[in-house]
């Protein structure tokens, strides 16, 4: 069971849509829809649709879940719609229907007017323990009816997010591990890790538990590649590629002792000044033992990876943070290089389309030409095998 703090989850709650009770109140607002004064995302549920397209996408998604969940207190949310409850982003195909838990076998199909779907999870709606946790959690509830309140857990399985029952941080990796592919699990496997302070070995020990789960031999092997090191998740999804790719798993935020910092050199906002520099992936490079000492130290001991992003160089809010410009950014990444380059690090540098379009060939090309080792046969065979896309059961398919 995790113990988290008020400061383990930081989440922004939306305005949640609203649903009359009056079935002639709902004719009525369905009626103004057509005025465009009123949006229905969903079936029943209403919002003015001034606040309801000055929503952020994930906004969006977030009110839609929490519409529903309130509406159904003893149904647990699960997979990809508790991530986004943990605050974990997700692209917006993944979120077409809200899911839920139950611990009754049933049927997994949408419903016909609102688009839920559920997931088995043995022992995860023990109503008597849900209502007596509600009532330990004295809270003052919003005026849109929300309870704010940090996660709470009720057992290992579920607990309370927010007012509403959720599967536990430990149940909802679990869960995104089976069903989604690989890049996008890895994604809310290392943000919930990240959050809660999950280890990896306790993860393994949590799904080692469920021996009788569909999908478990791969399960824990996508398991064993969660690292709570990852920053975001684009740096998460292009691992992933690299994993899926063959290529040896990198070592993620490794510090290296910046060798320019002891220099007396002036105070310029353009000059890399920290002590430690942490690339976003780093593989060390086994040479060969015969070649002679003079060829080994003109090679490259390590090659660091970087995800480039726009946000740091052309951002504003960004810029404006660190109270510099775009010059004076491009010219601290290249004093950044320089110091990788005297601590013998090969530095390649790639964009996040370079790993998402086309299955990530540009990537891949990238690190293959920069000379990046990749695993045995034996290895790459099996992560063939076991991080298919395609494993021969439909299901697999059916959140992506």
């Amino acid at each position: 069971m995790i113990q988290t703090n008020c400061m383990s989850v930081s989440i922004n709650i939306p305005q949640i849509l609203m649903r009359p009770s009056l079935r002639n109140e709902r004719r009525v607002l369905t009626r103004r829809c057509h005025t465009n004064c009123v949006s229905q995302p969903l079936s029943g549920y209403f919002i003015n649709t001034q606040s309801w397209e000055s929503m952020s996408s994930a906004h969006q998604i977030l009110s839609k879940i929490y519409a529903v969940a309130r509406e159904h207190p003893f149904w647990p949310v699960s997979v990809v719609s508790a991530a986004a409850l943990f605050g974990v982003n997700l692209p917006k195909s993944f979120h077409r229907h809200i899911h839920f838990a139950t611990d009754m076998h049933t049927s997994t199909s949408p419903r016909k007017r609102i688009p839920i779907r559920f997931h088995y999870v043995k022992e995860s709606c023990p109503k008597r323990k849900i209502t007596r946790a509600f009532r330990r959690l004295y809270q003052t509830k919003r005026s849109d009816g929300i309870v704010a309140h940090p996660y709470f857990p009720i057992n290992d399985r579920i607990g309370i997010l927010n007012g509403v029952v959720v599967t536990s941080p430990l149940q909802t990796i679990f869960d995104c591990m089976r069903t989604l592919p690989f890049e996008y699990a890895l994604i809310v496997g290392d943000q919930i890790a990240r959050k809660f302070n999950v280890s990896r070995q306790k993860i393994l020990r949590f799904a080692c538990k469920r021996r009788h789960c569909w999908k478990l031999s791969a399960t824990l092997f996508k398991l064993g590649f969660i690292d709570a090191k990852s920053e975001n998740g684009g740096e998460s999804f292009c691992r992933g590629r690299i994993i899926r790719a063959g290529f040896v798993t990198p070592t993620l935020q490794k510090e290296i002792e910046n060798p320019l910092f002891a220099l007396h050199r002036h105070s310029s906002p353009t000059l890399q000044s920290t002590r430690i520099i942490r690339p976003d992936y780093v593989w060390t490079i086994n040479h060969p033992k015969k070649s002679s000492s003079t060829t080994r130290t003109r090679q490259f001991q390590h090659i660091a990876a970087e995800l480039d992003g726009k946000g740091k160089y052309f951002d504003r809010s960004v810029l404006a943070s660190s109270h510099t410009d775009t010059a004076a950014v491009i010219m601290r990444e290249k004093d950044r290089e320089t110091a990788l380059s005297l601590k013998n690090f090969k530095l390649v540098r790639f964009q996040f389309s370079e790993a998402y379009e086309l299955q990530g060939d540009a990537l891949i090309e990238k690190l293959r030409l920069a000379g990046v080792p990749i695993v045995n046969r034996w290895e790459a065979r099996r992560r063939e095998r076991l991080l298919a896309r395609y494993t021969g059961h439909k299901t697999l398919l059916r959140l992506d």
